[in-house]
């Protein structure tokens, strides 16, 4: 029990502060610029959705298939202080470039010069790549005074096909969390007097979202009924964003000001995982889910990536304007964008985020990742010891005694979670990554 526990403080040590000594990511090429991009969306290496500002009134929706070499482009509305009853589209979600949704808000009337309007949520749907777009839904809202600050309509594809749509405001009388089924509407969340932050969905079932910005609340039932799991009392003067994701290999990982818990266990125990170095940090992933990012809201130089919601690496940005949006096409390829423009980044080898964090060892691993056995060799010893395998909140779910003079052991991982492990032996780590 006592080795247990220090291998599990061990763990947490390094999953908690270990860094490396300097930025990566890479040499960025410019895709795009000249536009003011209000969202974009990585369903691939090469398939890219992305929301441009053409002018200061026109809007439309940008399509690549060959990672931006060429885009098509197609206007799908126009900004309400122009023109009355348009549509501003705010969040783009799609499962390829034929098939795309739009989530943003229709402007009725324009009441006076303090911003105070009648807006609609709205989402518009094309299915032949921009030529005709439909209105998929629409919410008739109330009066909102948007001086006191922007709403953004977040929306979630699900693999059914329905939507999962945030209309992320805490103005009385509005739904806050709606499911989208073919175009009918069933609220999931009623109005909590709070403002719902970035929720996020494992499958149709589970999900999680922060009401205000110190209850965390989940679902196991789609969406019907909700049970807080965590919550944190920030006093007001630290500010910052809340946001939670689903990374693969059954991990969250929510964000809370500078704070960052994570959970293999849907939120029944958490690990503070990190604190952010930058204020209002914001979590998002990419579509495959094996890529996490926080990313700075005040124009930081970097910013940190993850591949188990755990252990994060450093990453240089390309542009240091606030509010960037980063995805992952895949391994190899790392899109970075903000309101200049849309860069890209190429590594040979993959990103390796969140896959060189423990400290050097004498372990090596082969056959990593594994899925049925794995081959760890080891420096010779003189006397018996234990090798144990570890997850990442440091519980032990495998132990194998090794003799004296053994150089190399074969562990069975077969019936194991897909995930990321840590074998330890002696004092001494290495990552093992367990794939289904």
């Amino acid at each position: 029990m006592k080795r247990l526990l220090s291998t599990h403080l061990a763990l947490l040590c390094f999953v908690a502060s270990s860094h490396p000594a300097h930025a990566q990511g890479g040499s960025w090429t410019t895709v795009l610029s000249g536009y003011y991009g209000a969202s974009f969306r990585a369903l691939t290496s090469d398939t890219l959705l992305y929301i441009k500002s053409a002018t200061v009134s026109e809007y439309a929706v940008m399509s690549s298939t060959n990672g931006g070499q060429t885009w098509d482009s197609s206007e799908v509305g126009y900004c309400f202080h122009d023109h009355p009853g348009g549509f501003l589209p705010v969040t783009v979600e799609g499962s390829s470039v034929n098939d795309c949704y739009v989530g943003g808000y229709v402007d009725s009337i324009i009441y006076d010069p303090d911003w105070r309007e009648e807006v609609y949520p709205a989402i518009r749907h094309t299915t032949d790549r921009g030529k005709t777009w439909t209105d998929y839904v629409t919410i008739k809202a109330g009066l909102l005074d948007r001086s006191s600050g922007d709403y953004f309509f977040n929306i979630k594809l699900m693999p059914s096909g329905n939507i999962i749509w945030n209309t992320n405001t805490d103005v009385v009388g509005w739904p806050s969390l709606l499911l989208v089924d073919q175009g009918k509407i069933t609220t999931l969340l009623g109005n909590p007097g709070k403002q719902i932050g970035i929720f996020d969905f494992r499958d149709e079932s589970t999900g999680m979202a922060w009401v205000g910005s110190t209850e965390l609340i989940r679902t196991t039932d789609g969406g019907i009924h909700w049970d807080t799991i965590m919550h944190q009392r920030l006093p007001w003067s630290q500010g910052g964003y809340w946001s939670v994701k689903y990374l693969k290999w059954e991990t969250w990982f929510a964000v809370q000001d500078s704070l960052v818990y994570s959970t293999t266990d849907d939120g029944q125990t958490w690990c503070d995982s990190m604190r952010i170095p930058f204020p209002w940090g914001m979590a998002t992933c990419n579509s495959s889910r094996h890529l996490g990012f926080l990313l700075p809201g005040d124009g930081a130089p970097y910013f940190y990536g993850t591949s188990n919601g755990l252990i994060w690496e450093r990453l240089e940005t390309p542009d240091t304007l606030p509010n960037p949006t980063a995805y992952a096409g895949d391994r190899n390829t790392l899109y970075y964008a903000t309101s200049r423009g849309l860069f890209r980044s190429r590594v040979a080898g993959g990103l390796g985020v969140a896959l060189s964090q423990v400290p050097k060892s004498n372990i090596s691993i082969s056959l990593n990742p594994a899925s049925n056995t794995a081959t760890v060799g080891l420096e010779p010893s003189n006397g018996p010891r234990m090798l144990t395998l570890c997850d990442l909140l440091g519980r032990a779910v495998a132990r194998e005694q090794i003799g004296s003079g053994v150089r190399s052991v074969s562990i069975d991982v077969h019936d194991l979670a897909a995930g990321l492990y840590v074998i330890e032996v002696d004092g001494e780590f290495s990552k093992i990554l367990i794939e289904r």
